[in-house]
């Protein structure tokens, strides 16, 4: 496991050579990017959960187990887009309330999150038996 230091190093002397020669840092790049799509994918996973919600993997793969692996809303298992449930939260406080299914995802930013919408929402359903 490398130490924060050897990291900004590793960053420091990545950048640099990048620096020197762009375009055979991108064909570098792009090559590994090609070799390994897999490991691509989870650096981009693992960089976005740390980078837009502040949690690890490891801290995603502990709130689906809690989950018991299904969607917090509707409890299905249908998963969001790349094969895994959308990270649910309050976009005000940036808390992270759950995991969803992409479908309940999109109805509760349809509904602006907000509980008194989705309220009224189910009582104009009740309204007409649904």
């Amino acid at each position: 496991m490398s130490t924060e230091k050897e990291k900004e190093g590793n960053r420091r002397r990545s950048s640099k050579a990048y620096q020197k020669d762009p375009e055979k840092r991108k064909a570098i790049n792009d090559k590994w990017i090609e070799k390994n799509p897999d490991k691509r994918r989870l650096l981009q996973l693992k960089n976005r959960l740390r980078r837009v919600y502040g949690m690890t993997l490891e801290d995603y793969d502990r709130l689906l187990a809690e989950q018991e692996g299904v969607c917090a809303v509707c409890q299905g298992p249908h998963v969001g887009s790349g094969g895994r449930f959308h990270v649910d939260h309050d976009h005000e406080t940036g808390v992270v309330r759950g995991l969803l299914c992409g479908p309940c995802n999109t109805g509760l930013g349809q509904f602006k999150d907000s509980s008194l919408v989705l309220s009224q929402a189910m009582n104009y359903l009740r309204k007409f038996g649904k």
